[in-house]
């Protein structure tokens, strides 16, 4: 038997320090692409007067939403919560629990 042939040159700096570096720059090569989006579409829909910019930095506007959701961003966080919370805190009233059992303070 021939030795295997090696083809591609091994990993400069050896597999660890790889994937330490995909690791620490993965994430912000994972969001390049939807901040360029989200500034391109910024720059269309500043000072628009045209159809055509307005549809075009709308359309970079909701892929750069969508591709940013895909990388990650956004997923789960404590401003979140407490806009969720907030939202619906302000939209519970004590006429709403009126008939139930829950005791809502009033001020």
């Amino acid at each position: 038997m021939q030795p295997a042939q090696v083809l591609a040159p091994p990993v400069p700096l050896g597999p660890r320090a790889y994937r330490r570096r995909i690791r620490r720059l993965g994430p912000i090569a994972g969001l390049l692409p939807p901040s360029a989006l989200g500034a391109m579409a910024l720059l269309l829909l500043h000072d628009n007067t045209s159809t055509v910019r307005g549809v075009l930095g709308f359309l970079f506007a909701v892929l750069a939403a969508v591709s940013a959701a895909t990388a990650g961003s956004g997923q789960s966080g404590a401003s979140r919560r407490v806009i969720r919370h907030q939202t619906t805190s302000s939209t519970t009233d004590s006429t709403a629990l009126k008939g139930s059992s829950v005791q809502v303070p009033t001020s």
